[in-house]
């Protein structure tokens, strides 16, 4: 819809002691872009992100949940820890990625997300013209998660303007693709002007950008993936 806020308005003013309205979308660009009216004082948002560890372990009918907070652990236990924690970072956290068993399919279904999503839709909300350049710019942060982010160097790197990078930064924040986190300062200026590092908001998304699904012995990037891990717990309140 164009403009579904007046819509939205409406079935609110008229059935709201009736009826409870749930409007999803997966980009705040594009959902600010078309709703013309804030619609403040009838609506609660909520943002919904991919499984949590804990969330993941539930969908995966973990037998040994109730271990999950616990520091002491049997060998036996642990291994069954470290074996799904490998899983989650290696596919994240998409729900229907974390139901699929077969390996292939679910790096088939990763890669279809990051088409349809990162390469199509995200781009075409954000108005990207070109498309070699972001799409190297995308591939250059998925290698970079946990490292200081130099928007002039990778400017240079790619080949085009340090605003069109922040632009690009941007459009990949606003549609829940990545995150970036300012250095704690107590001064206020200092810490806006510092360089951020960037986190993916899916471990999965992000190996699939790369198109790198190897086992963690045989990674080169299993330290920034763990650091990654580190974000999303952080981020979605689970310590």
């Amino acid at each position: 819809m164009d403009n579904p806020s007046n819509f939205l308005k409406h079935l609110f003013d008229k059935y709201a002691d009736k009826i409870k309205i749930i409007v999803t979308g997966s980009s705040s660009l594009e959902l600010k872009a078309k709703f013309q009216d804030s619609l403040a004082g009838r609506k609660v948002s909520f943002l919904i992100n991919p499984l949590n560890f804990e969330e993941f372990l539930i969908f995966k009918n973990f037998s040994y949940l109730d271990y999950l907070k616990k520091e002491d652990l049997p060998d036996d236990i642990r291994n069954n820890f470290d074996k799904a924690l490998s899983e989650y970072l290696i596919y994240g956290g998409m729900p229907a990625v974390v139901l699929q068993n077969n390996q292939k399919l679910k790096q088939k279904m990763l890669k279809e997300y990051v088409s349809a999503y990162v390469n199509k839709d995200i781009r075409a909300i954000g108005k990207v013209e070109n498309i070699a350049n972001f799409n190297s710019l995308v591939k250059i942060l998925a290698t970079q998660i946990g490292s200081l982010l130099n928007i002039s160097e990778l400017g240079d790197t790619v080949g085009i303007p340090r605003r069109a990078v922040k632009k690009y930064l941007d459009l990949l924040e606003f549609t829940f693709v990545l995150d970036k986190i300012l250095p704690f300062k107590k001064n206020i200026r200092t810490q806006i002007t510092k360089m951020p590092k960037i986190y993916f908001f899916d471990l999965g998304i992000r190996n699939a950008i790369l198109g790198n699904f190897l086992e963690m012995e045989s990674r080169s990037d299993a330290g920034h993936l763990f650091e990654n891990f580190v974000f999303l717990v952080n981020e979605g309140g689970e310590i």
